[in-house]
C-alpha cells in the first residue's frame, strides 16, 4: 500500500509540473552509476540472511554493481519545486526503486526569516555524511554504521515544516533553523538494528523494499512476523514526529541535532510486521579544521521495543533494546584527490528476558578511502574497511559470536 501511494504521489507531482516545464523547461535530471571490483568477504553479508556487516560477503567476489540513482528536480513557479528520486540496487527488487518523492514550497524571505514547508516522502535530516545528489555519501563508499541504518530503516509520509534565518539579511555569520515533521509509516523501525545488528552500506531502502533476515528463532516465536524486514509500514494509524535545529557559520562549523519518535505501538501489526516503538537522539557536528582538514562528529542513542507477551506467560517484550553509535571523521580535498579516515563505535543493550533472542551487541570499525576525480563525470575509489566486534545472536546460527571483518572494493562512479 505505502508503494502504491508514493507512486502515486510521485505521479501527480510530476502531472502538476508537466504544464510549468512546458512553457519553461523540463525538469533537470542528475543519475549516477557506479561498478567496481569487491574482494570476498568475510562472512554472509546482512542482505543474503547473514550477519555479515557489509553489503559485499563471502562468494561476493568479482566485478558488482555498486549503486546508482536518478533525481529529477521540477520548479513549479516562483515558490514551489517537485523531486523524485529512484535509487537502484542489485541486492533488492525492483532493481530500480523510489527512495524519494516532495513537493516543497519555499516563499521568498520575509522579516529576515526563511520558511519552507515539504510533504511526501523522505527521511529525516540526520546525516551530514549523504551530502550528495541522491542521498548518496561524499567522502566515503560505504557510510558510517549511524547513517546506514537511517537509510536501511527510518523514513515515511508526511510533512516537515522549517524555518530559519535569512542569511542575506543576517550579517553576523551565523545562521540558524528549526524543523519539525509529522510522518506515518515507519512503525517496524528498529526491527532490523535489533534483529541483525548495526551494518555499513552504501544504499538504502526503497518504498516497498524487503530485506530477508538471517534464521534466527525469534522469527518463528514472534508469529505471525514475516522472515523479512519491510520498515515503511502502518501497524496503528498513529503519527510519528522529529524535531531539531541547525546552527551554522558558513564553511567553518555546523551542527545540528534531532529527537525523532514513530510513537508506534508495539503491539500492533499489519502486512507481516510488528510496530516497533522506536525513539532517537542525534547529534552531528561538521568543522574545517586548520589546512582545510574537514571533521564530521556524530553520536546516536535511542531504544526500540516490539510486542509484549500476553499471560499466562507474561514476559515483558519479545524485544527491547537501547543502542547507541558514534563516529568521527576527518577528510582532506587536493589536487581533485581526497583522503578519509574514519573510526565507528557501536553497541546494542539487550533489556528483554525473553529466551532465544539475545540481540546484545558491541564493535567498531576503521574505514579508509582515496577518491580521485579524474573529471567532472568520473571518480575512481579504493576503500578498505576493518570491522571487529561480538554478537551474541551469532550462536544461534552455530557461528563464532567474535567477528573480524574486511571489506575491500575498488569502484568506477560515472555522474551526470
Amino acid at each position: 500500500m505505502e508503494r502504491l501511494l508514493i507512486v502515486a504521489f510521485a505521479s501527480a507531482a510530476l502531472m502538476h509540473a508537466m504544464p510549468a516545464a512546458a512553457e519553461s523547461e523540463l525538469p533537470e535530471m542528475s543519475a549516477s552509476i557506479s561498478v567496481g571490483y569487491v574482494a570476498n568477504g568475510d562472512d554472509t553479508s546482512f542482505l543474503d540472511e547473514g550477519f555479515g556487516k557489509s553489503p559485499y560477503g563471502s562468494n561476493d567476489e568479482g566485478p558488482a554493481y555498486v549503486d546508482g540513482f536518478i533525481e529529477l528536480n521540477q520548479a513549479l513557479g516562483t515558490s514551489w519545486d517537485a523531486k523524485l528520486t529512484l535509487s537502484g540496487s542489485n541486492n533488492l527488487s525492483p532493481a530500480l526503486g523510489v527512495s524519494e518523492a516532495t513537493l516543497t514550497y519555499r516563499p521568498l524571505p520575509e522579516s529576515g526569516l526563511r520558511y519552507r514547508v515539504k510533504f511526501g516522502a523522505f527521511r529525516p535530516p540526520v546525516s551530514f555524511e549523504h551530502s550528495s545528489e541522491g542521498w548518496t555519501t561524499q567522502y566515503t563508499v560505504l557510510a558510517s554504521a549511524i547513517n546506514s541504518w537511517i537509510g536501511e530503516e527510518v523514513g515515511g509520509l508526511g510533512t516537515e515544516v522549517k524555518v530559519g534565518s535569512d542569511d542575506a539579511a543576517n550579517p553576523t555569520g551565523w545562521n540558524w533553523d528549526l524543523f519539525a515533521s509529522g510522518f506515518y509509516g515507519n512503525d517496524p523501525a528498529g526491527a532490523m538494528l535489533a534483529w541483525g545488528g548495526w551494518t555499513f552500506w552504501n544504499g538504502q531502502t526503497r518504498y516497498g523494499d524487503r530485506i530477508e533476515w538471517a534464521p534466527i528463532p525469534v522469527l518463528d516465536i514472534a508469529q505471525p512476523q514475516s522472515h523479512y524486514a519491510e520498515p515503511y509500514i502502518e501497524t496503528d494509524h498513529r503519527p510519528g514526529y522529529y524535531a531539531g535545529g541547525t546552527i551554522d557559520r558558513g564553511q567553518q562549523l555546523r551542527v545540528r541535532a534531532l529527537y525523532y519518535d514513530n510513537r508506534a505501538d508495539p503491539n500492533t501489526y499489519s502486512n507481516g510486521q510488528w510496530g516497533w516503538r522506536t525513539r532517537f537522539t542525534s547529534v552531528a557536528a561538521q568543522a574545517t579544521l586548520p589546512m582545510d582538514v574537514g571533521l564530521i562528529v556524530q553520536w546516536l542513542g535511542g531504544s526500540s521495543r516490539t510486542w509484549d507477551v500476553p499471560p499466562p506467560w507474561s514476559l515483558g517484550p519479545v524485544s527491547d533494546i537501547d543502542y547507541h553509535a558514534a563516529f568521527t571523521e576527518l577528510t582532506k580535498a587536493f589536487f581533485g584527490q581526497r583522503l578519509t579516515v574514519r573510526y565507528d563505535a557501536f553497541s546494542v543493550s539487550n533489556l528483554d528476558n525473553f529466551p532465544g533472542d539475545p540481540n546484545g551487541e558491541t564493535g567498531h570499525a576503521w574505514t579508509a578511502s582515496y577518491q580521485w576525480q579524474i573529471s567532472r563525470q568520473w571518480v575512481v575509489s579504493l576503500e578498505q574497511m576493518w570491522i571487529q566486534g561480538h554478537r551474541t545472536a551469532r550462536e544461534l546460527l552455530a557461528l563464532d559470536p567474535n567477528y573480524d571483518e574486511r571489506v575491500s572494493l575498488a569502484t568506477l562512479r560515472w555522474q551526470l
